[in-house]
C-alpha cells in the first residue's frame, strides 16, 4: 500500500492560477459592461432629446416602446438637518415625525407633508430625475407603427 502525499505547491499554484483567471474574466466582463452601459446611456439621452423635440412622452414601435419617466426623490441633506427636521416636527407635536423618514426621506410621506404644509420640512431637499424607460413591443404593435 503506497501512501500518497499532498502536494501543497501544486494546490497553491493551481488555486492562484484559477483566481487569476477569474480576476481576468471579471475585469474583461466589467469593461464590456461599462461599454454597454455607456452606449445604453447615449441611446437613452438621444431618445429623451428626440421626444422633447417632438413634444411627446412616449414612442411605440414594432421594436418596443420608449417612454419618459419622471421620478422625484427626497433626501436628508446632513445629519444636522435630520436633527433639525425631527426637532421641528416633534416641537410642533407631530407624534408620527419618525414615520416620515426611513434613513432616507419617505417619498409618500414627504409628498403628503408638502401637500399639507406647502413647503419642505427643514433638513430635506428634493430633486427630480428624468429618464427613459424601454419596454418590449406588445403583440398588437404592427411593423413600422410609431407615436
Amino acid at each position: 500500500m503506497s501512501e500518497t502525499t499532498f502536494n501543497f505547491e501544486r494546490a497553491v499554484g493551481g488555486y492562484r492560477d484559477l483566481r487569476d483567471q477569474k480576476s481576468a474574466i471579471k475585469k474583461a466582463a466589467d469593461e464590456q459592461i461599462a461599454e454597454i452601459d455607456s452606449r445604453l446611456d447615449a441611446i437613452e439621452r438621444l431618445c429623451l432629446k428626440k421626444m422633447d423635440e417632438a413634444g411627446i412622452d412616449k414612442a411605440s414601435t414594432s421594436a418596443g416602446t420608449v417612454y419618459r419617466k419622471h421620478d422625484t426623490y427626497f433626501r436628508i441633506v446632513s445629519r444636522l438637518d435630520l436633527e433639525a427636521f425631527l426637532t421641528q416636527r416633534l416641537i410642533e407635536g407631530d407624534a408620527e415625525a419618525l414615520t416620515l423618514v426611513n434613513l432616507t426621506a419617505s417619498k409618500e410621506a414627504m409628498r403628503q407633508f408638502m401637500s399639507d404644509e406647502n413647503r419642505l420640512p427643514p433638513g430635506i431637499e428634493t430633486y427630480s430625475e428624468i429618464s427613459a424607460g424601454f419596454r418590449k413591443p406588445t403583440s398588437s404593435k404592427k411593423e413600422g407603427s410609431d407615436e
